[in-house]
């Protein structure tokens, strides 16, 4: 079935301005499994935008030859309000200038709605329950209502993806190797399979998300929300692909070979997961293995100050490790305008900001550990 190219029209909210989404689609709709990826959904984060680019030349080839047996859709530029966010000259694609909120926040978290409305038609059989849980979940989106014109923009996202087997929101860092952060390990190690195949150098397991709600914790986490708020063991709620957020490295690390090869690398996990006929090879051996969220740790800026990096991404630490310095060049004294941030772990780093210029309790690095941090129970995994 050759590719289809659908304009979703977001609703006008301003007068003389029209937003829309290009989502482009393949295979039969409702054939299974089914893959949904979007892109720069943090409009200025180019990664993912340019290795759906390079993923639809390959998924043309593979649609030309028959060899799609799901059905998989793409968006490449997720985010149409915050695209146009532009100020003097600087793009400003993280937040929205209306609400100010972070565009990966607040999803539709409705998994207790879903529970309400499915009553005790749960059964024993795992594939009716999913089957049901997505029926509701589509129909509760298809009534919901928005005020604003980012609730618009989180709707249209929700109702395309909400019914994936797997969905992947691409994304990227500061200055980083490529990371992967999945929302829930439904077992048969899909979670290491899928970061072995993308070459992702750390993999975190997210705890509930409820508070922050992010794009793909909203979708991926589903099944969760709809268990707690049941609460019967005894009918199984279980996700029945993954979804997670890929961080395709850094800002600035966007160019064709590197992002055509992300692409062949998300073509041979549909071929592993049976969307896309063919043979993927062999898994490339995992570089790091999925941790929980709490084996990853974070540093602040203890004042605001220029950044100065002491080691570069990819460093082993020790804790107590000098990680970077904040330098207040308004204090004469060279030694006593030197602030030291130290490594609270051991640990790969991983992340790094890409501004040099830190402001007061800002994180500014992330280290990947190998086990659960103590000091880290309890506390988000998000710094908006």
């Amino acid at each position: 079935m050759p590719r289809s190219i659908e304009t979703v029209t977001l609703p006008v909210v301003l007068q003389g301005t029209v937003r829309s989404l290009q989502v482009f689609r393949y295979g039969k709709a409702g054939a299974g499994p089914k893959i949904y990826i979007q892109g720069a959904l943090h409009a200025g984060e180019m990664p993912g935008p340019l290795v759906i680019h390079h993923l639809t030349r390959l998924l043309d080839e593979a649609d030309a030859n028959g060899e799609i047996h799901g059905e998989v859709v793409l968006v490449p530029l997720a985010n149409p309000i915050g695209f146009a966010q532009d100020l003097s000259g600087t793009h400003y694609g993280r937040f929205d200038q209306a609400s100010r909120e972070n565009y990966n926040r607040g999803f539709p978290w409705i998994g207790a709605e879903v529970a309400a409305r499915i009553g005790d038609q749960l059964t024993t059989d795992a594939r009716f329950n999913v089957q049901l849980v997505r029926k509701t979940a589509r129909k509760i989106l298809d009534q919901a209502t928005a005020r604003t014109e980012f609730d618009h923009l989180r709707l249209a996202l929700m109702r395309m993806a909400i019914d994936a087997d797997y969905c992947f929101d691409l994304h990227c860092a500061g200055e980083a190797p490529l990371y992967i952060y999945c929302d829930d390990d439904p077992g048969e190690g899909r979670v290491a399979e899928f970061a072995a195949q993308l070459g992702s150098e750390a993999t975190f397991i997210h705890a509930y998300m409820e508070e922050g709600r992010p794009f793909s914790s909203a979708v991926g986490q589903l099944w969760l929300q709809v268990a707690r708020a049941v609460g019967d063991s005894g009918k199984p709620l279980v996700q029945p692909g993954l979804s997670g957020t890929v961080e395709l490295r850094g800002s600035r690390d966007v160019d064709d070979a590197t992002n055509a090869a992300d692409a062949a690398n998300l073509l041979r996990y549909m071929m592993r997961r049976g969307i896309v006929a063919g043979d993927p090879g062999p898994l490339p051996e995992a570089k790091a293995e999925p941790q929980p969220i709490t084996a990853c740790d974070h540093g602040y800026a203890p004042r605001t100050g220029i950044l100065a990096y002491t080691v570069p991404v990819g460093a082993q630490l020790r804790r107590g490790d000098e990680v970077c310095c904040i330098v207040d060049p308004s204090i004469a004294d060279f030694a006593a305008a030197r602030f030291p941030v130290l490594a609270g772990c051991d640990g790969i780093l991983f992340d790094r900001a890409g501004d040099r210029l830190a402001r007061a309790g800002e994180q500014i690095f992330r280290i990947a550990a190998n086990e659960p941090l103590p000091h880290r129970f309890g506390k988000t995994a998000l710094d908006d």
